[in-house]
């Protein structure tokens, strides 16, 4: 990584001289993890056509997830890991090669989470067109073929489906995204949809996670509770670099990024529990005009299939 890479990395002229990670590491979750229940399909496949560039319903991702299920069964399959505290499933998309619930140690786990904040909209439809193209181009394109068949993928396109349906960044009063432990609270015990999305991971113990968020066009990297620096600091700004570079992103380490620390925040428990997570906030608003979905969208997708190369051990 040239000098001018890491100081455009850490949005600061001093790099950071501390190389320790957080004060203290959030503990691990137990490795007895209740794996994702698969959810049966829905009845009728459809002739599979791309999300209408248009905001959707929560009841209309869900019907979107089962005809994808029902229309790709050989890289696709639907779970449900939990349930909201308003009783919306919390679901789980697995994509890969002959998909199932069952972890294979052979392949690496890769998580993309969307819409922790429900009033980000946009992740939404992005969730959506990453989906769509992983599965639609599967046996015509060799870049995705390679990544199916190389890689377990999961995908959870709501992580707050009761903010989502409501527009609303907090759910039971709180900003999710402040609930996970870190090195202050290690023991927290946030509200139910992050203790699930806790148990989703203590499942798969994905090696990577991309959380995307809205709005502002970068390419964010642990920590964001401390200025220090992570252990692995350029693994991360290897992929950090490529993926801004792909889109035209700024990327940034979290705390440099906005010259401030929060703690709680999922990127920094994903990377303290030993995933590679990288935080992206897309676009220029949570919710922009219609007519620029297909082109967020589209960021997206790309630095999703990015990211998933850098796990490829092919």
């Amino acid at each position: 990584m040239s000098d001018r890479q890491r100081n455009l990395l850490l949005c600061t002229a001093v790099l950071a001289t501390v190389t320790a990670g957080c004060d203290a590491d959030p503990p691990l979750p137990p490795d007895d993890q209740p794996r994702p229940v698969a959810v049966g399909k829905a009845d009728g496949a459809i002739d599979f056509p791309a999300p209408a560039p248009r905001y959707h319903s929560f009841g209309e991702v869900e019907s979107y997830l089962f005809d994808v299920a029902n229309t790709f069964p050989d890289v696709a399959a639907l779970g449900v890991y939990g349930e909201s505290p308003e009783g919306r499933p919390l679901y789980a998309l697995v994509i890969e090669e002959d998909p199932s619930f069952e972890d294979d140690p052979s392949k690496p786990n890769i998580l993309f989470n969307f819409s922790i904040h429900g009033d980000e909209i946009i992740t939404v439809e992005s969730a959506m067109a990453v989906i769509h193209t992983l599965v639609t181009r599967h046996g015509s394109d060799d870049r995705v073929d390679d990544l199916l068949a190389d890689l377990e993928i999961v995908i959870v396109p709501v992580v707050s489906p009761d903010g989502f349906a409501a527009r609303s960044r907090t759910v039971e009063g709180v900003d999710p995204n402040r609930q996970f432990p870190h090195g202050g609270d290690p023991n927290r015990v946030g509200i139910s949809i992050i203790e699930d999305a806790k148990a989703l991971y203590g499942f798969y113990r994905f090696e990577g996670v991309l959380d995307y968020h809205a709005f502002g066009e970068l390419v964010m990297l642990p920590w964001g509770g401390s200025f220090n620096r992570s252990p692995r600091f350029d693994e991360l700004a290897t992929i950090g670099i490529d993926l801004a570079n792909g889109v035209g992103y700024t990327p940034g380490q979290l705390s440099h990024l906005f010259n401030t620390t929060a703690q709680g925040g999922s990127a920094d428990w994903y990377h303290a529990s030993g995933a590679l997570s990288i935080g992206i906030e897309l676009g220029t608003s949570k919710a922009p005009p219609e007519s620029e979905i297909p082109f967020v969208a589209a960021e997206a997708t790309e630095i999703a299939l990015r990211y998933l190369e850098h796990f490829d051990p092919r």
